[in-house]
Formats: C-alpha cells, structure tokens, sequence
C-alpha cells in the first residue's frame, strides 16, 4: 500500500548525487524608467542518496521432501517467495515515510541535503533541521487536529525563496487504533456555537459539512497493521503528500526465477524444484518539507 505510493526510479548506480535547481523568488522585479532590469540567477541544489543493497533469497526442495510432504503445501510455500521479499519492500517503504532512522533493520532513508545530514525527517526547526515539521500536542480527534497539521505544512517556507512551497496534502497516515477517527476526523457534520449561556446569551449553533474536502481535498487513507510495528505507536499520525516527499531507487526490480528437474542440482543432489527472488533498491527521502507528524 505505502510502497505503491512512493515513485520509483531507475539508476545504474550503487549511490548517488542527484542535481536540482533552486527556484528564483520574486525579489527586486521593480523596474525604474530608464534603469535596467535586474538580473537574477539560481542556485544549484543537490541531494546524496544511500546506498542500494540486493536483497534476496533462494529455496530448493529434494525429491525426498517432495515425495513424503504429506501437506501438498510445501511447494505452494516455496512458490511465495517473492511474495516474501515484498512485504520487505513496504516495510522499507514505510520505514522511510515514519524515519525509522538508522537504528532499525530497515536501513536510514533519511534527508541528506546539500552536504548536511542525515537529517531526521520529522522535527522543529533548530539547527541542521531547519523547518519545522512535527505537530505535538495534536491527538487525531476532529477536522480541527486536520487544520492544525495543514496550517502547519503550508507554513513551511522553501529554503531558497523564503516562499510559502507549492505543497498539497494527499495522504493521510494513521496506525489501526487510529482508522477509527479518521472519519470523525475527514467527513461528517460540522457543529459551532457562538459563546454565550442558554438562558441569557441565546447561543447561535451552526452546523455544516465538515470543510476538510472543500478546503484541503480528498484525503487517501493509508493504514496497515505493518504500519504500526515499524512506527511503533499507536498514536502518531502523518500527513501530506507521500509520492512527493520519498523516492524507490531501484537497480533491478523483483525478480524471481524458478528451476524444475534436470538441472545440475538435479542430478547431483536430487533437488528437483529450486526458486530465487532478487531485487537491488533502497529507499530515500528527496523533500521532508512535504510531510508532517502529530503526536498527543
């Protein structure tokens, strides 16, 4: 599910430096009569992507496991391989989406922007880190927790600029114990009533459509149980725009090959049926600036 929402590219490379262009801002357009107009230039832009690796694994089975498997599964097993080092690949994937950082089995996928880094993918704007990107305090409850964490991604500034980015929020991220909320959170009706006490104020009550739609836009809802063992919360949610925040990089894709009888092997060694699945890629962070994190 995550994996289908991160682009992949391909590279014939193990590692490397990918070139970007800065934007040129708004700045000094004022012309005067008879002056010249200014001239305005760009700055170059990079980011360092980690390594690939090549993941994979080979099955075999003899003659013997064969003949006395009393199941009739074992060669169904064998048959899923590649089915295995997938579930790999979207823990990855969302490994990158929540920075599971380096400490874990799924590698650092994190930010590495001109020179610096790696970066956390998620904090407050102090020191390397310098935008802020994480929401506390921000439990999944209504449209207004939605709000808080759309204000706050459009408040990110790009770094060249110092222009509101060009960012729309896509995806919404939420554990198991959260997919509950999200409708409370996403549709529904809206109520708000003026301040005032019943019996002296005559309060006004409003109640609308909840405005997230018409404000934000259609919210897709990713939520998988392998979501929360790699974040390892039950509470901490993201948003915003997944495809343009993380990059697959990918030197070969999944590729499973399947031998049967009358191979070398075969002959050797009775193993009669043989399966291996391999696949080279890694997953990178290309624009942190795009995503959010809320916790309570």
């Amino acid at each position: 599910m995550f994996l289908n929402k991160i682009p992949t590219r391909q590279s014939k490379f193990k590692f490397e430096r990918v070139p970007g262009i800065s934007h040129i801002g708004d700045e000094n357009i004022v012309v005067g009569e008879t002056e010249a107009y200014p001239e305005v230039g760009v700055t170059e832009d990079w980011i360092d992507t980690p390594e690939t690796r090549k993941r994979g694994m080979v099955a075999r089975a003899t003659r013997e496991v064969i003949f006395f498997d009393q199941t009739g599964q074992y060669l169904d097993r064998l048959g899923r391989i590649g089915e295995w080092l997938g579930v790999n690949d979207e823990k990855r994937a969302i490994a990158a989406v929540v920075d599971a950082g380096e400490s874990t089995t799924y590698g650092q996928y994190q930010y590495r922007w001109r020179n610096y880094g790696p970066v956390n993918t998620y904090g407050l704007n102090s020191g390397f880190h310098s935008w802020t990107n994480l929401q506390s305090g921000n439990s999944l409850v209504t449209y207004a927790n939605v709000q808080a964490a759309w204000q706050l991604l459009v408040q990110i500034l790009d770094p060249y600029t110092g222009e509101p980015q060009n960012v729309t929020m896509k995806h919404i991220c939420v554990p198991p114990a959260l997919a509950f909320a999200v409708p409370f959170a996403l549709k529904g009706m809206v109520k708000r009533t003026a301040p005032g006490y019943a019996t002296s104020g005559n309060p006004v009550s409003t109640e609308i459509n909840n405005p997230t739609g018409d404000i934000i836009g259609n919210l897709e809802i990713l939520s998988t149980q392998l979501f929360r063992s790699i974040s390892g919360s039950d509470t901490s949610w993201f948003v915003g725009d997944i495809s343009a925040s993380f990059e697959q990089i990918e030197n070969w894709p999944l590729t499973v090959t399947t031998l049967g009888g009358q191979s070398q092997m075969d002959f050797d060694f009775d193993v009669m049926f043989q399966t291996k699945v391999s696949k080279r890629s890694t997953f990178t962070t290309v624009q942190p600036r795009k995503m959010v994190k809320c916790t309570p």
